[in-house]
């Protein structure tokens, strides 16, 4: 959701010029869970994980980008809500 003070497409180009960074941006409009998601997206529309292939933990996201394992939860909650990957209770979180 972008702030109020910038436009739907200033929003998206900024989400895409933080896909280009190595880290993780603390200070961005744009949120961690929301770059953690992209990144993920990004590698699953490339074709890094096949359909049905098993997503990395929350706990191995965190670590990859140092982050918090609740951020990297909700960030793959939003890919569920996006309908890019699945959640198999006990098994873990699949591409959809």
């Amino acid at each position: 959701m972008p702030p109020s003070d910038l436009t739907a497409a200033q929003y998206a180009d900024m989400r895409a010029h933080l896909l280009t960074r190595d880290r993780i941006a603390r200070q961005a409009i744009v949120t961690m869970t929301e770059q953690v998601a992209d990144r993920l997206a990004a590698a699953i529309r490339r074709g890094d994980y096949a359909r049905g292939d098993r997503l990395p933990s929350a706990r191995t996201l965190a670590e990859t980008y140092s982050v918090h394992e609740e951020t990297a939860s909700r960030a793959l909650r939003l890919l569920v809500s996006d309908g890019l990957a699945v959640y198999v209770h006990g098994r873990g979180h699949f591409t959809a």
